[in-house]
């Protein structure tokens, strides 16, 4: 019993600084609630992550924000920035041309991250989210168009860890999300309907295409858009064809890069 205290113990605090350090800085309350935890124990956490120097305390409020020791977190994760960069240009064109904010997302795990967007750029936007956001892979656009067009391997790592998770009904579920992800390949795209997990829940809807390169999908570029405004079917129509344009065109950059070096 001890040691599963001590594993959730450090699974909280890794979440908590994870949150953090997406938001750049927080009050005590925010933790508490982004992290769905009681006040008193996202407390004693934060206590623990500023002994430790990770994070500190504002000195003009009582907010919370990470440290330069947090980039030591990162110093084996060998991040290949050549994609972001490569990216930029084509993502800010077609936020300018379509007005929506554009993300380019990677897999982390079960999670799709941001790796770049132009939500700060966007004249139709709701927030702002930075490079270091996480969405479920599994319900999120970019996730599912990712996963169909990723290696074989992959998607059967994915659909093990499915089954394992004592995911509902995942005899039904597994099936289900083959047929998904042979759908997404047949069209070129995935779409997501009043997403849920943003600050602004069910607000936005999202359409994704793969980066592809030699092999198999390398990221995902996706465009968001108020779900009042039109319908899935009119956004895809308008817009499929200035992203998988977009998605074309960084392939295309990211290959040149690799046969100059």
């Amino acid at each position: 019993m001890a040691a599963e205290a001590s594993i959730r113990a450090i699974g909280r605090g890794l979440k908590v600084l994870q949150v953090i350090n997406q938001h750049r800085s927080l009050s005590m309350m925010s933790i508490a609630k982004l992290c769905d935890l009681p006040y008193p124990t996202a407390c004693r956490i934060v206590e623990t992550l500023i002994e430790e120097q990770m994070i500190e305390r504002e000195s003009a409020r009582k907010f919370y924000r990470p440290t330069a020791l947090v980039k030591t977190l990162s110093a084996g994760f060998q991040e290949d920035d050549a994609l972001a960069q490569v990216s930029r240009r084509h993502i800010v064109n077609l936020t300018r041309e379509v007005r929506w904010p554009v993300t380019l997302c990677t897999r982390v795990g079960m999670s799709m991250m941001i790796r770049d967007s132009t939500h700060a750029i966007a004249p139709f936007t709701l927030n702002i989210y930075h490079p270091g956001f996480t969405i479920p892979l599994l319900e999120s656009s970019s996730g599912k168009v990712y996963l169909a067009f990723s290696r074989e391997d992959d998607q059967n790592a994915i659909l093990d860890h499915v089954r394992r998770t004592n995911v509902p009904n995942a005899e039904r579920v597994v099936p289900r999300l083959q047929a998904a992800l042979e759908d997404i390949r047949t069209k070129g795209y995935s779409i997501q309907e009043r997403i849920r997990h943003t600050a602004n829940p069910g607000k936005t809807s999202a359409i994704s295409v793969p980066i592809m390169g030699d092999g198999p999908c390398e990221a995902t570029v996706t465009l968001a858009f108020f779900s009042s405004s039109m319908t899935l079917p009119r956004a895809v129509e308008t817009y499929i064809p200035s992203i998988k344009q977009a998605a074309c065109l960084i392939a295309q950059d990211m290959a040149e890069l690799r046969l100059g070096h």
